[in-house]
């Protein structure tokens, strides 16, 4: 920020050359170590020139860096599925995910698909009346759901049944 404020916007633009530049030595340097120690990780070259305590202490910190990368990558694209979804939408998403997954596993799939062909109607219909929607009738975006439900159920329905059908 100091920087910012002396040289100007010019500034960012070093940034973004500096972090490029850095990027690039720093993967090149990696890769090389990593192939002229037979394809080792980083953790593994560290250990093979530090010691055992320094192996574990990368080990470690690659672990926490995993995971702090997957929260990242994960709660980013969440949050913006929050944004532009209600809550109804997600729920009737996640039923009929776990519909099929429990149609795959072979559990007792009907506790979910009641409930998300319900919630499609109940969707589909909010979607075709409701003035941020396409504001028509209430009869006919009833008529849609329903019509929706369906066809979401006889889809699903016939993936039940090409799974119990035996495979060639």
């Amino acid at each position: 920020a100091l920087f910012g404020a002396i040289f100007g916007p010019i500034v960012y633009f070093w940034i973004v050359l500096g972090c490029i530049f850095a990027g690039a030595v720093h993967d090149y340097m990696c890769g090389m170590l990593s192939v002229r120690n037979n394809g080792a990780s980083v953790s593994e070259i560290t250990g093979k020139y530090l010691g055992n305590w320094a192996l574990q202490l990368m080990r470690v910190f690659s672990i926490i860096l995993l995971i702090m990368c997957g929260v990242v990558f994960t709660s980013g694209p969440a949050s913006l599925l929050d944004l532009i979804t209600p809550e109804k939408y997600t729920a009737t998403f996640v039923l009929w995910a776990c519909s099929v997954y429990l149609l795959n596993e072979k559990k007792n799939w009907l506790v979910t698909v009641v409930p998300a062909t319900f919630m499609t109607a109940v969707v589909t219909a909010y979607i075709i009346a409701a003035p941020e929607g396409f504001n028509t009738s209430y009869s006919l975006a009833v008529t849609i759901g329903v019509i929706a439900s369906i066809l979401a159920l006889g889809t699903f329905l016939i993936h039940e049944d090409k799974l119990k059908q035996p495979k060639a």
